[in-house]
């Protein structure tokens, strides 16, 4: 319980500087290029920000779970990171473009459901080296 507590810190901690760097790149981008597509402001800033978010997870949030080496980890990370990348670039693309929510609380809507899926999913597969979930191997 302790070990789960401490992760869940961490993963927030590291979230939240990743979520800066994301929010810093984002309103930037927005701030610089208004005439840009918002859906090019929120791809730049979630590059940013899984970057950010990779590092720090893997030297701090989950490095008890470690052993299945750089590679696969960083192999599980980006298939999350692309999945999430989608479902954070769909929700704000229906949110902002589809429905007519401001940019802002769209963007944050989207971070709020990528930061639930991405712990779940870190923490039972990406750093895990016990984890369950594997891909189904060939018979030969």
């Amino acid at each position: 319980m302790v070990r789960i507590l401490r992760e869940a810190s961490a993963y927030i901690s590291v979230a939240g500087a990743a979520a800066l760097s994301d929010w810093l790149v984002f309103s930037l981008v927005s701030w610089l290029s208004p005439e840009r597509d918002v859906v090019y402001a929120q791809a730049i800033a979630r590059l940013t920000g899984g970057l950010v978010a990779f590092v720090m997870h893997r030297s701090w949030s989950f490095r008890d779970q470690q052993g299945l080496g750089l590679t696969t980890e960083a192999g599980r990370f980006l298939a999350l990171y692309v999945f999430s990348f989608c479902l954070s670039i769909a929700v704000v693309y229906g949110l902002v473009d589809v429905l007519g929510t401001n940019r802002f609380a769209s963007k944050a809507i989207a971070d709020t459901l990528c930061f639930v899926v991405n712990f779940i999913v870190m923490k039972v597969w990406v750093f895990n080296s016990t984890s369950a979930i594997t891909p189904p191997r060939g018979n030969g």
